[in-house]
């Protein structure tokens, strides 16, 4: 790993929020133990729930025979099972994460959501895992554990910058990695520029969204989305494009009109997918630095 591994690490701790994530299929009123979250339906379990009259064909082990005794009628315990939620963060770890020209690169950017990820999902004693791809596929899987396991594996794996090309580099990465999750329900973290975004992984998204509570953090940067104003007529201007490649552009009062634009609709394009696909989604941008909190924290509390 390289040697400043733990410098990233330690100022990307600074930025980090907390704020239980409420899931809208669980309840949100906690309860002491592993997996904080009350399931919505009532059963065998280890968190007693209420007494409830006995009624013909209920189990007969239910009964609570002194409470029955001192009732004069026979009554049962309810009890109330402890559900846990498995959170997944899936990382892009494309070449154009890269990007960055104010405060920090994209994947840093993404690295501090991931790490307030972590730490808010810690509030309801739930676990979290990793899923990192890159355009061409799955790069690292994390199984889902407790923060205070998981913290420096997951953000090791998000700040390692190497791109391997996986099998025959078709593309269609995120869908790669979507396959990766479990079938029991999740809740599932995409952090992402979705500039590498193929038709299958639109399709695969769907599906999982159907079964996953999915929230995407969509990262960008302030030069992704508008060139900087010249005093002279025009200049030269160097772009990266999704790949991670760099290019030229003349920089003059049209063309930055035209860019300006195009990044809108390429914008809207994505959050209308993502709205369609029923996803929960923000935008972060690097140039942010402290104003994303807020939106971070409105993110989580108001999720459900």
């Amino acid at each position: 790993m390289p040697i400043d591994f733990d410098k990233q690490i330690d100022e990307i701790m600074l930025r980090v929020v907390e704020q239980p994530i409420p899931i809208d299929w669980k309840s949100e009123n906690p309860l002491p133990g592993v997996g904080d979250r009350k399931s919505h339906f009532r059963g065998p379990g280890e968190d007693f729930f209420e007494l409830d009259e006995y009624q013909i064909g209920d189990d007969v082990r239910a009964i609570d025979w002194l409470t029955s005794r001192k009732l004069g009628k026979l009554m049962k315990v309810v009890y109330q099972e402890t559900k846990e939620v498995n959170a997944y963060i899936l990382f892009d770890k494309s070449a154009s994460t890269d990007f960055g020209t104010y405060r920090c690169t994209k994947r840093t950017l993404g690295a501090e959501m991931a790490a307030s990820i972590l730490y808010s999902v810690e509030k309801t004693r739930d676990k979290v895992g990793l899923i990192a791809y890159n355009r061409y596929g799955v790069l690292d899987e994390i199984p889902a554990r407790f923060t205070a396991t998981n913290l420096y594996p997951v953000l090791y794996s998000i700040l390692d910058e190497s791109q391997p090309i996986i099998g025959d580099a078709s593309g269609d990465g995120l869908a790669k990695a979507l396959t990766g999750l479990p079938s029991s329900r999740s809740l599932v973290f995409i952090i992402s520029d979705f500039m590498n975004m193929s038709a299958e992984d639109w399709n695969q998204l769907a599906n999982m969204a159907l079964l996953h509570d999915v929230i995407c953090i969509y990262t960008q940067d302030l030069r992704e989305r508008e060139l900087p104003v010249v005093s002279w007529p025009g200049c030269l201007y160097v772009l990266q494009d999704h790949e991670g490649n760099r290019r030229e552009i003349w920089n003059s009062a049209s063309t930055r009109r035209e860019y300006a634009n195009n990044f809108k609709r390429h914008e809207a394009a994505i959050t209308s997918q993502l709205e369609a696909n029923h996803c929960a989604w923000m935008i972060v941008s690097t140039e942010e630095g402290d104003a994303a909190i807020p939106k971070v924290l409105s993110l989580f509390a108001g999720h459900a």
